[in-house]
This record gives C-alpha cells, structure tokens and sequence, in this order.
C-alpha cells in the first residue's frame, strides 16, 4: 500500500507523514528519494519503487518530472490550506489548479483534509475515512 501526501507546504506534508510512518511503521519517501542525473534514470528509479509495492508513505509530487506521478497509490491525501496568497499570486494559482486536476483525475482512492489542524485528528479522520470506505469525503469546517 502506498500513500502520498500531497497539497499543502513540504512542513505540514512531513509533519504528516512522519507522524503516520512512525505510528504504523511505514517507510517514509521525500521526492529527493526519486530525483536523479536524468529524466531517464528519475523514470527508472521510479518504476522500480512503483511495482516493489511496499507499504510506505511518499510525501510531495513529482508531477513537473514524470507524468502520472500519482499512479498505484491506495490513498491520496490532499492537505488542504487556506492560503490567501494562493489567490492573488497568478503562478501559484495556475500551479495549484493543474496538479489539483491530476489529483480529481487518478484512480486513487482520494482524501482532502484541512493542513491547520493537529496531527492526531489529521490521524482520526483519515481512519474514519479509510473505515467508511468514504475516499471522496472533503473535511471542512465553518469558520
């Protein structure tokens, strides 16, 4: 089973991930894991990963080096932060529409939680998702 975590800022991603490797024992990825001399050899390196199939966890995309970056993941879990700059800055705005649209377009089985709230709830709802079977649940809460 491989989970990636993906949306937010590289901190809260790690922040998750780390949380999540050490409680269930997974291995935990950072796309550093992946990059390479060539394209060629990231391709490899990354096909190699994908068809081992391990139980790990892959924190941060890859999408601006290989195409279908998001394939064979169980769970794709989108931390969902409320970024007032996102919105007036043009080039994160567009950044973060295309890989929003590979993340609604792959087969995974996709989770969107809220970034600002604390590890152990991150943890709760991602369970209780995962136990209703409910992938296409988006977690908000009203200000």
């Amino acid at each position: 089973m491989i989970i990636q975590i993906i949306g937010s800022n590289d901190i809260d991603n790690e922040n998750l991930g780390k949380y999540l490797a050490k409680k269930y024992g997974f291995e935990i990825y950072g796309i550093d894991f992946f990059i390479k001399e060539t394209k060629e050899e990231v391709i490899s390196n990354y096909l190699d990963f994908v068809f081992k199939d391990n139980d790990c966890i892959v924190v941060g995309m890859m999408s601006n080096l290989i195409n279908s970056s998001f394939y064979k993941r169980r769970y794709l879990i989108w931390l969902d932060k409320n970024d007032e700059n996102k919105i007036n800055n043009k080039d994160k705005m567009n950044y973060y529409n295309e890989i929003f649209k590979e993340y609604k377009i792959c087969k995974s089985n996709k989770i969107i939680i809220k970034a600002d709230i604390n590890l152990r709830d991150q943890e709760q709802l991602l369970l209780n998702i995962m136990e209703k079977k409910d992938y296409e649940y988006i977690q908000r809460k009203n200000k």
